[in-house]
């Protein structure tokens, strides 16, 4: 791993790099294992084994074109509850897409940002080693995405036609979302975004065992980052886990 210049807004830990790695998610546990200071982040040109929430789903990117990384807090330093971290995130890259690429960004609960209903980059959250992991996956200058991924997927390069330098997207998409997960206001900002808010969807619940689909409109989101539904069928209903449809 090789230390970077870029400035890193978490104190005064360090921004690192590997040109391969199996997954920066791993990586950063790795260091903290070996006591590296809350805030340090582990950004790779290429992994062979990046993977998104749900356990079967891989994340795709080709090597040098993407930002792929990793940052952990203690856990004592983070201010908001852990569930909505994945979604402050995503409120931070938004910002940074909407200020630096004119991009208007949309969040899908509970952890992707969407422009034009294809996504641009997958958030993951992990708590170990009383840290919270925060692994990002920024599609930049992708320009082509294998088989039904292309339906889906879109990049700030395919957006705008411009290629980004990835060392000056990650400084910024740095410190914007630093500002976002210390505020207060996350939750006005968030619904602003929120893809889907007010429209009929189906919700597959998070529950592998008894998986079930509820219909209804999405309302916004609650305090611990829950989805806050109008379920047709049962009223007012607040989701912490799953998946979401029209």
């Amino acid at each position: 791993m090789l230390p970077t210049s870029i400035k890193n807004p978490f104190g005064n830990a360090k921004v690192l790099y590997k040109e391969e790695t199996e997954s920066t998610m791993t990586d950063a546990r790795n260091l903290r294992l070996q006591k590296l200071p809350s805030g340090t982040v582990i950004w790779a040109g290429h992994q062979v084994a990046g993977r998104g929430r749900i356990a079967d789903r891989k994340w795709i990117a080709s090597p040098g074109k993407n930002i792929l990384c990793t940052f952990y807090l203690d856990l004592q330093d983070i201010k908001l509850p852990l569930t909505a971290m994945p979604l402050a995130v995503g409120l931070g890259i938004a910002k940074y897409l909407e200020s630096s690429w004119d991009l208007q960004a949309q969040i899908k609960w509970p952890n992707d940002i969407l422009i034009k209903d294809k996504k641009i980059c997958g958030i993951l959250c992990e708590t170990k080693y009383d840290a919270l992991f925060v692994g990002i996956g920024l599609n930049v200058n992708e320009t082509s995405f294998p088989g039904e991924i292309k339906k889906k997927a879109t990049s700030i390069k395919k957006e705008t036609r411009k290629k980004a330098e990835l060392k000056e997207v990650m400084e910024d998409m740095l410190n914007s979302v630093k500002e976002a997960i210390e505020d207060n206001s996350w939750r006005e900002e968030i619904e602003k975004r929120l893809w889907g808010k007010d429209r009929e969807i189906s919700f597959l619940n998070g529950n592998p065992t008894a998986p079930s689909i509820i219909r209804g409109r999405i309302i916004g989101i609650g305090e611990a980052g829950e989805l806050i539904m109008e379920d047709f069928d049962n009223g007012l209903s607040r989701l912490v886990s799953g998946e979401i449809d029209f």
